[in-house]
């Protein structure tokens, strides 16, 4: 595996690591030295962690799109393509929120499937602004089933595509 380093969409650092990444139950601690303690101590404005490699004009891209916090000062600009961007927590019990945006003020549409293709939850969301926006969602069916412990996929339909994410319900 290969660890990458960006700052500001830009590869600064890259190591080889062949051994699998160390865990603790200690907080998280940025740059340094861990001998002496040396750690990065100010503040971060934005840490974007991705699940798969991007290339170096994903990563561009992305960094060209703000994340939304709700207390930017201004208007934020129209995100430049619609997308699931996380579900929170993930593994979640009982309840997840399903974060996304839109390029565009649409009306789109949010199902979730199970692993074999099924629909199990269709959300019908009103006409909605481009933006951020996001779903709750508490691992029921439309009928008010609870589903079991599993993968379920949401699929986001807008405009301007199909998007994909995977959710992990634990029981």
């Amino acid at each position: 595996m290969e660890i990458r380093q960006y700052v500001n969409g830009l590869e600064v650092n890259s190591r080889a690591e062949t051994d699998s990444l160390p865990t603790s139950g200690g907080p998280l601690s940025i740059g340094g030295d861990a001998l002496y303690g040396q750690h990065f101590t100010g503040r971060i404005d934005e840490v974007r962690v991705y699940n798969r490699a991007l290339s170096p004009s994903e990563i561009q891209d992305d960094m060209a799109s703000p994340i939304l916090t709700g207390v930017e000062s201004g208007e934020p600009s129209p995100p430049r393509s619609s997308a699931l961007v996380r579900a929170v927590p993930n593994p979640f019990n009982p309840y997840t929120s399903i974060r996304f945006r839109l390029a565009s003020r649409e009306r789109a549409e949010l199902r979730i499937f199970d692993v074999a293709g099924r629909l199990v939850r269709s959300f019908r969301l009103p006409t909605l602004p481009a933006g951020e926006h996001s779903v709750p969602w508490d691992g029921t069916t439309d009928g008010g089933t609870r589903l079991a412990t599993g993968v379920y996929i949401a699929r986001l339909s807008a405009s301007d595509g199909a998007h994909a994410m995977k959710l992990v319900l634990i029981r």
